[in-house]
């Protein structure tokens, strides 16, 4: 699945009287759209408004997708829910809707294989603390913030140990004198332990739990297994992984060792990542076609292939992606991500209700 470039999130006027965390995030920004391409003539858009006012529970005033082949070929497939009921919609049997909770979920093809293209997609901001705790829930795959990471390694372990010889020698260019990532029970959870090289002890290597290990050392280890992981279950492995600043806590002689992990890692899915470090991006081999830049004005924020400008210093080698944004030079190209926004009009009729 090839997400399109271009995101608009729209304020929604009502106040919500919650802190934003989760659900409660969403509801303070009111409408969420994603536009999407499945493939070379399928396309469309999904989005959802929730609502809340002070102790009230949470509404979903509107559900909408839509999905239309470009070649004219199939009919449009629409399903719209306003506040529990089904307002549009060309299914002949759709499911009963609720005001409670979204039914994107509920519906069958050709719905069902958008939703099950978002579920092979997963994103990562890593908690160290919580890496260090454990988790007692054998999942298969790694949680967003890499709480159950020493499940995961051990069942890696099980099924595909080649995977983890591959996280522990890039872990190894990271962090030198580790010898090997190993789990333990610890009461109800699984916990990590480091074998770790010592003067004096080669034949004999230390131990360090992870409560013991450093933020970077954790970060280092989620970033590895989040790109590397696979599944018994094919249908669980993530298709594309979105990883939020992977350099965080890292030293910036780390940065070539990420990035060609990631490389690496992108041969078998798609990966996307977020940063800030010039660092990160101080590295000759990547290419214009695998930087995106972001602009954001009020609520709009523009996702998109860097400008001719840009293109241009790294084609003569100028400059790195690296340099060019710490001169502030990274911009994305404004006629391609306008272009895109302007294919679907995901604001019809939005305002009318306020």
């Amino acid at each position: 699945m090839a997400a399109e470039v271009w995101i608009r999130m729209a304020a929604d006027r009502r106040p919500t009287g919650h802190s934003h965390t989760g659900a409660k995030r969403v509801a303070s920004r009111g409408r969420s759209h994603l536009t999407f391409v499945l493939d070379e003539h399928t396309r469309g858009y999904y989005s959802f408004e929730i609502h809340a006012s002070g102790d009230e529970p949470y509404e979903i005033g509107r559900e909408e997708c839509k999905i239309y082949d470009t070649s004219d070929t199939l009919d449009t497939a629409a399903y719209r829910v306003e506040y529990g009921e089904v307002v549009e919609t060309n299914l002949s049997n759709p499911p009963a809707a609720s005001s409670d909770r979204l039914d994107f979920s509920k519906l069958n093809d050709p719905f069902r294989r958008l939703h099950d293209q978002l579920l092979a997609m997963s994103f990562y901001s890593f908690v160290p603390e919580e890496m260090r705790e454990g988790d007692k829930r054998p999942r298969e795959r790694l949680s967003r913030h890499g709480s159950n990471i020493a499940n995961v390694l051990y069942a890696l372990e099980e099924r595909d140990p080649a995977v983890v010889d591959l996280i522990e020698d890039y872990l190894r260019q990271v962090v030198p004198g580790i010898e090997s990532i190993e789990t333990e029970t610890s009461g109800r959870r699984r916990v990590l332990r480091f074998d770790q090289e010592a003067e004096g002890y080669e034949n004999d290597p230390w131990s360090f739990y992870g409560d013991s290990m450093s933020d970077g050392t954790l970060q280092a280890l989620g970033v590895l297994t989040a790109i590397f992981q696979t599944s018994g279950d094919t249908s669980t492995s993530s298709k594309l992984v979105g990883i939020e600043e992977p350099e965080a806590s890292l030293h910036p002689g780390a940065a070539d060792v990420l990035v060609d992990a990631l490389d690496d890692a992108s041969e078998s899915r798609q990966i996307l990542v977020t940063s800030h470090s010039p660092d990160l991006l101080d590295n000759r081999n990547l290419s214009e076609d695998q930087i995106l830049a972001v602009v954001s004005r009020v609520d709009i924020s523009r996702i998109g292939p860097i400008d001719e400008a840009s293109k241009s210093a790294l084609r003569d080698e100028l400059s790195t992606v690296g340099e060019l944004l710490r001169k502030d030079y990274l911009h994305p190209d404004e006629d391609q991500t306008k272009a895109s926004s302007d294919d679907i009009d995901l604001y019809r009729d939005l305002d009318d209700d306020g």
